[in-house]
């Protein structure tokens, strides 16, 4: 089965199509996933829509949702690195921007929706409900796995919306924006940090605490939170891929859909 080269920023469904996060990186990275298994998705969000790329395997286990809070970034390095061993685990991703073209170009300063972690969890769940009623991915359990203010958008809607995630991986998350909600999470949660990031390091040591669901706190040796060594990110992608098969490998399954 064929597969697809990206560059960082560039579209997997289509490699001719640049994405708004080119401009930060051109590095080549590894086949991403089938050609036949990917495609652009639109879900709505109420006043528009945030664009995403879903990748269904045949028979897949469930699907894991990833939050980035970037337009574009969704093909960076390490989602490619992160997606790959689920998609040979048998798992679906949707690899999706939490902001939509025209917020990711507001300069950072300005910008209004960037930090608000709690509008980001409420699309994160309208991601979840869309897939609830996708035919692809009816009836299959999601996960999600964020990073940065993704991460704590992810604990957030997983709090307010307990039936749209059975499980949650946090990767170098600014998690203290969560910290109010945290108790209410029900979905199991593996928390990763570099152990050269003190202040996120602690940060996720403090949420750890207070976390009811089933948990882990993972700390990688000598990371920062960009987890540029190979190592590290291959540390990070197959505790990720073993927490999904623990928590989200139950395959088809029936669950409730609220209107």
């Amino acid at each position: 089965m064929p597969f697809v080269h990206a560059a960082r920023g560039t579209d997997p469904c289509n490699p001719g199509k640049v994405g708004a996060g080119t401009h930060r990186a051109g590095t080549r990275v590894e086949p991403m996933v089938p050609l036949a298994h990917a495609h652009t998705v639109h879900v709505p969000i109420g006043v528009g829509t945030i664009e995403g790329t879903l990748a269904i395997p045949a028979h897949a286990r469930g699907v894991v949702v990833f939050a980035q809070e970037g337009a574009g970034t969704r093909y960076s390095l390490r989602n490619v690195a992160i997606a790959r061993p689920l998609h040979e685990r048998g798992f679906g991703t949707l690899l999706l921007d939490l902001l939509t073209a025209t917020e990711d170009h507001e300069p950072p300063w300005s910008s209004s929706v960037r930090g608000d972690v709690a509008l980001l969890a409420r699309r994160l769940v309208a991601a979840a409900a869309f897939l609830a009623l996708e035919r692809s991915t009816l009836g299959r359990g999601r996960g999600c796995y964020g990073g940065g203010n993704g991460a704590a958008a992810a604990l957030i809607a997983a709090a307010r919306a307990p039936e749209r995630f059975k499980a949650i991986v946090s990767r170098g998350g600014y998690v203290g924006t969560a910290s109010g909600v945290v108790t209410r999470v029900e979905a199991p949660t593996l928390l990763i940090v570099g152990d050269s990031d003190e202040d996120l390091r602690l940060s996720n040591a403090e949420l750890f605490t207070h976390l009811h669901a089933p948990k882990e706190l993972l700390v990688v040796d000598g990371a920062t939170q960009m987890f540029e060594r190979a190592e590290a990110l291959e540390e990070i992608a197959r505790a990720t891929a073993e927490w999904f098969e623990r928590f989200l490998g139950g395959g088809v399954g029936r669950e409730r859909i609220e209107a």
